[in-house]
């Protein structure tokens, strides 16, 4: 999930969710991509407003190498980030998100740190346009 508001038409916004203040979901549906695809797990599913995190559920993506791997999401407009929320893997592996970096363009946000029993991770972009 992609928080943040158009930085060219703020009205655009309420397109994405039906709302007018600056917490904006603006990644649903959007077109992604990944590096590597591993067991069906494409991109997409990042995207699909589903965050069950059993991979079963179909909604976990799901690399095929295990290093140097990248997943992104693609905007039709420039947008300010607010913030960018993941929900991590549930079932097992739940340890494999530590360390994954987040950007905004070429504008570096932060990186996750991994923590037992903790599902969801907000990384803070403070409305770096991109």
């Amino acid at each position: 999930e992609v928080y943040g508001v158009n930085s060219a038409n703020n009205l655009y916004r309420m397109k994405l969710d039906h709302c007018e203040d600056d917490d904006s979901l603006i990644s649903s549906g959007r077109k992604t991509e990944q590096n590597s695809v591993g067991w069906n797990g494409i991109s997409s599913r990042a995207v699909d407003s589903n965050t069950n995190g059993d991979y079963k559920r179909g909604s976990c993506t799901h690399s095929k190498t295990n290093s140097n791997n990248w997943w992104r999401v693609y905007f039709e407009e420039v947008y300010a980030v607010k913030k960018v929320v993941i929900h991590n893997r549930q079932d097992c592996c739940q340890n494999r998100i530590n360390g994954a970096m987040v950007y905004v363009g070429a504008v570096y946000c932060g990186t996750v740190a991994y923590k037992a029993g903790q599902t969801i991770y907000s990384i803070e972009c403070n409305g770096i346009v991109g």
